[in-house]
């Protein structure tokens, strides 16, 4: 910071190039948290399913097991897990 105010002190017209670089600065930072919240949404909307089917999973799974049903929803998270992944 120092040194921005020496370099402001013997040129002043520097200040401009600042100015503009701090603009560009924060439009740019702007533009990027755009891009990473539609991420960031899309991330948890396919990990809610992962999630629901677990919890289905663990709920039940004396059920699965006495109707043999393992590979069944082994295919189904597997599924859910690959469409997570796809979306990040």
């Amino acid at each position: 910071m120092a040194s921005l105010i020496v370099a402001v002190y013997v040129v002043p017209y520097i200040i401009f190039a600042v100015v503009l670089m701090l603009i560009i600065a924060v439009l740019i930072f702007r533009y990027c948290l755009e891009g990473y919240n539609q991420c960031y949404r899309l991330e948890s909307v396919t990990r809610s399913p992962i999630l629901s089917q677990l919890q289905e999973t663990l709920s039940g799974s004396t059920v699965i097991r006495a109707f043999n049903m393992m590979s069944v929803f082994e295919q189904k998270n597997i599924k859910l897990i690959n469409n997570n992944i796809i979306a990040n």
